[in-house]
């Protein structure tokens, strides 16, 4: 499931890269740079909530590390959340590049190793987890598209309701996320972007060989989270709540070997060409390419509920997750050895 979801991404994120390479052949960079700035920054909101895939256990606490047996647990995770399609649609529109049409919207996939470990600071009730996932395709040649994720987290839950007259478990928590990744393709073929100097008049044109355009984005997300469970035998459900405050960097990167012209004649690249970038958000500018990275500092909060089928130490999770701020869906299955 995991592995189909990221090749449909991937091809949605290949069409937007192509369209938006070949259309603007003959055109302003500023067209480009204006449409593709609206995305990032749209993008970047929605990072913080694919960030909290993984960790998302059926327990509120899981009991002290020093209990008998020892209470921790290993597990793995994978999910998807979806974004809103119109954010990509409103990009394709200004190429003229058709629209996609999905229901659910745009999935972005993530996977987790999990890894929770009960508290060991008696009597203190609190445990503590982890999590990691890592995938990199950039140097595997039979892969068109090269990929590149990251996520990395870890919280801290300490108990706040666990008596005799309920059954119901309610933990607070802190945790970190760190999310990072990219798409990127080659495109066997020149192309040529213009662009004119407003002040002069004067136009220039860059034109790049055998270019390799990406997406890139990374998102850094502190979330306080309240959960409750109900510990039954056989199945344990669970609901929950998260506030999220991210910090997200999102743009492209292309990379090839640039030439220019200036009234159509060959130039260098001097300090009028990169001031005009820079002054358009282009940033590292040099004959082997560019980027542009737009930073979104911004909040969130997410419901999410779900349960898990215990057998003996062994627990099968499914959650299910709402973001409040764009109303986005996803939804994760977990496996896991508890004790």
């Amino acid at each position: 499931m995991k592995t189909g979801k990221i090749l449909v991404f991937c091809a949605l994120i290949y069409s937007l890269t192509a369209v938006s390479v070949y259309a603007q052949i003959g055109s302003e960079i500023q067209d480009l740079q204006d449409s593709v700035d609206t995305f990032s920054k749209r993008m970047a909101k929605v990072l913080p909530f694919n960030s909290t895939i993984g960790l998302n256990w059926s327990d509120a606490y899981i009991g002290q590390l020093m209990d008998v047996p020892p209470r921790f647990g290993i597990g793995f995770s994978a999910g998807v959340t979806f974004v809103d399609i119109n954010i990509i649609n409103e990009l394709l529109d200004e190429f003229d590049g058709g629209k996609i049409n999905s229901s659910m919207g745009l999935p972005l996939p993530g996977y987790t190793i999990d890894v929770r470990i009960g508290g060991f600071a008696l009597p203190i009730p609190f445990d503590v987890g982890i999590k990691i996932g890592l995938l990199d395709t950039t140097d595997w040649d039979f892969m068109p598209i090269g990929i590149e994720y990251l996520l990395f987290g870890l919280d801290f839950r300490y108990l706040l309701l666990d008596s005799e007259s309920s059954p119901v478990k309610i933990s607070v928590g802190l945790g970190f996320n760190h999310l990072r990744g990219g798409i990127s393709t080659n495109i066997n073929a020149g192309q040529k972007l213009d662009f004119l100097d407003d002040d002069t008049g004067i136009g220039y044109s860059i034109t790049f060989n055998d270019p390799s355009i990406g997406l890139s984005w990374q998102s850094n997300v502190v979330e306080f989270k309240a959960h409750a469970s109900l510990p039954l035998s056989v199945l344990t459900p669970y609901m929950g709540a998260g506030l999220s405050l991210g910090w997200s960097r999102v743009g492209y990167i292309i990379k090839a070997d640039m030439e220019f012209e200036e009234l159509g004649l060959p130039t260098d690249l001097d300090d009028t060409i990169k001031e005009l970038l820079g002054a358009m958000g282009i940033s590292n500018i040099s004959t082997n390419g560019f980027d542009s990275m737009v930073n979104v500092f911004d909040w969130n909060m997410r419901l999410y509920w779900g349960f898990s089928i215990n057998i003996v130490v062994v627990k099968f999770d499914f959650t299910a997750m709402y973001s409040l701020r764009d109303a986005g869906f996803g939804a994760t299955l977990g496996l896991r050895f508890q004790l």
